[in-house]
């Protein structure tokens, strides 16, 4: 399915996430200091030109998230292409690089500003303890927490959206409050991970008013592009049901029902994959209109814990007249641990390794390994319940870097 048009909407939240990508695999966007700072330094430049405002980010080795508020009647898509080229150009040049380090299309959700503001930034800015990256929020360098903590990047100017922001929390210590608030966040748990799955599987997260105008905002937009391209106008009514399918504002939400939050307990039913009958939309101004959703079944997160792969490592970006190296080796998963046989005969020790869901289908796991030479690598994985696949990054102390693709296969130790 076409993603739907993207809009222009002010006094609400864009929450973005852009991951990056190398030939199917994921890469790492980021791999030092002065990689987080580039970015950093990007947000502020074009915070200024084009004068939107910035809520929260968080930089993480391989994604990022931004809160953005619009303003001057730029496009999220104006500001994500600005980003993101630039810094794939910075990136590149300094790695040596060619292509697209970003996936094409980055992810956005509308999110009402009201009800959501202190609960997302807290989200975003707990999402490296969660992970695993660090113990504590405060230990993660590369988010905006310290601009709320008083310790921000002097490189970017968050002061207007850190008083807004505190205008919401009634304390005598808000730093202190908020810094409480971020901790609670910290932990993974069912009520976290509820919250993340929202933003996730949703493109408009709010109240039923705040649904309605972004349902008619869409509606309008669509209508502006279908004209644009067929040149006639086009009936209200086939494209707001293009409109609210693509949102994925469900039937629920268009029967009225108070949230998306209510829409997300019911999209989620044990059926596999399948399409539900249309149900007609009532709509004050029209005809009703046929609308289809698509459930999918929700599954399970896979295990890695236990497992053991035999996986095959292909080496990227040799001569023209090198033949790619082929290196054979075995991870093992334990304990939340990942271990590399020929790594740890080479001085490289096992390291823990953080996990998450990017589909209902697909596993995601990184981990990054180092010992005391200096020496670092950096391993991104994806599991598919049958596959396994993904890159591996090797640093030397000297600053050479070695790229691998691997694939896997899962080692039956009972047979």
């Amino acid at each position: 399915m076409p993603r739907p048009p993207r809009i222009y909407l002010e006094n609400c939240l864009y929450y973005v996430t852009s991951v990056s990508s190398y030939e199917g695999f994921g890469q790492a966007c980021f791999y030092d200091d002065e990689d987080y700072q580039n970015y950093i330094n990007l947000l502020n430049r074009y915070k200024k030109e084009f004068g939107f405002k910035l809520f929260a980010y968080a930089l993480l080795p391989s994604r990022l998230h931004l809160l953005i508020e619009l303003k001057n009647e730029v496009t999220i898509s104006t500001i994500m292409h600005a980003l993101n080229s630039t810094y794939t150009k910075i990136y590149n040049s300094r790695y040596g690089k060619k292509g697209h380090l970003f996936q094409e299309r980055f992810r956005s959700v509308l999110v009402d500003k009201d009800s959501y503001l202190l609960r997302l930034t807290a989200h975003m800015h707990s999402a490296p303890a969660r992970l695993g990256l660090v113990e504590s929020p405060r230990e993660y360098r590369h988010t905006s927490l310290g601009c709320y903590l008083g310790q921000c990047n002097p490189a970017l100017d968050l002061a207007e959206e850190v008083r807004e922001l505190f205008g919401r929390i009634q304390s005598a210590d808000t730093r202190a409050e908020y810094a409480a608030y971020v901790g609670a966040f910290s932990k993974k748990n069912k009520e976290s991970e509820g919250f993340e799955r929202l933003f996730q599987h949703k493109r408009v997260v709010g109240s039923r008013d705040f649904v309605m105008l972004v349902r008619e905002e869409m509606a309008r937009s669509a209508r502006q592009i279908a004209r644009k391209r067929a040149g006639r106008p086009v009936p209200f009514f086939p494209i707001l049901g293009y409109a609210a399918a693509g949102l994925l504002i469900g039937t629920a939400a268009l029967l009225g029902w108070p949230s998306l939050s209510a829409l997300w307990e019911n999209s989620v039913a044990p059926a596999t994959v399948a399409e539900r009958p249309a149900v007609p939309a009532p709509l004050a101004d029209g005809p009703k209109v046929e609308v289809q959703i698509v459930y999918r079944e929700r599954l399970e997160p896979y295990n890695l814990d236990g497992s053991v792969w035999d996986i095959e490592l292909t080496e990227l970006h040799t001569g023209e007249n090198d033949p790619a190296q082929i290196v054979r080796d075995r991870l093992k998963f334990q304990n939340q641990v990942v271990a590399s046989k020929v790594l740890g005969k080479s001085g490289i020790p096992p390291s823990r390794y953080v996990i998450r869901k990017t589909r209902p289908d697909l596993t995601v796991w990184e981990s990054v390994q180092t010992n005391e030479r200096g020496e670092v690598v950096r391993w991104h994985g994806e599991w598919d319940g049958r596959n396994l696949k993904g890159f591996m990054t090797q640093h030397a102390a000297e600053g050479i870097s070695r790229e691998f693709s691997f694939t896997g296969v899962r080692v039956n130790l009972n047979g």
